[in-house]
Parts: C-alpha cells; sequence; structure tokens
C-alpha cells in the first residue's frame, strides 16, 4: 500500500502541497528535496523549525499555507 501511495504520488499531475519542516522526523531535508525533484505539479511550503508534531508548532503557517495554495489552484 505504502509502495502504490509512493507510486501514485510521483506519477499523477494533481496538485500536490508538501509541508516541510527542519530538521524534520519523517521527510528530513534529503527526502524533501527528493520529493520536490521527482514529484509532478507540486508546491512546497517550509513551515519553520520542527520534528514531528507539526501541526501542534505551526498551526497558522499550516492554515495559511493551505489557503494561499487553493488560492492558487485552476478553476
Amino acid at each position: 500500500m505504502i509502495t502504490a501511495n509512493g507510486e501514485w504520488i510521483y506519477s499523477t499531475d494533481m496538485p500536490k502541497l508538501m509541508l516541510h519542516v527542519a530538521p524534520g522526523a519523517l521527510m528530513p531535508p534529503p527526502v524533501v528535496e527528493y520529493v520536490k525533484a521527482n514529484a509532478s505539479n507540486l508546491e512546497d511550503a517550509f513551515l519553520g523549525a520542527g520534528v514531528h508534531f507539526v501541526q501542534e508548532d505551526h498551526p497558522e503557517a499550516i492554515g495559511r499555507a493551505l489557503r494561499d495554495w487553493i488560492d492558487r489552484l485552476p478553476g
């Protein structure tokens, strides 16, 4: 299931938003760079410092990133 999800993310043109922090527990900088280089139609938003509980560290930044991304989506 995880492999299929990854394949879908890299093969679809569906708009995607990747939120990330540094150093990041699940998505450290090398993973972020790989995803940015390989996923099509991807925007990324760096939220700031964080490790694991990003939603608790950056709730306002997550909301702003989502709002701004949605505003840029076509249609």
